[in-house]
């Protein structure tokens, strides 16, 4: 669990990407990357800084 980041809470991001070698692998430090159509969906339902808890 990230708990913390860089001095303030351990917040990570949930965004679109088109390269889908990169989505489910460790590439940055926590972004979730989903492909973009899922991310359109997501925008459409969730206003942004909306918790989210993945499971």
């Amino acid at each position: 669990m990230l708990t913390e980041f860089a001095g303030g809470d351990g917040q990570i991001g949930i965004h679109g990407t088109n390269d889908a070698s990169s989505i489910g692998r460790p590439v940055s430090h926590g972004c979730i990357r989903v492909p973009n159509e899922v991310m359109a969906k997501l925008n459409a339902v969730l206003a942004l800084g909306t918790p989210v808890t993945v499971a």
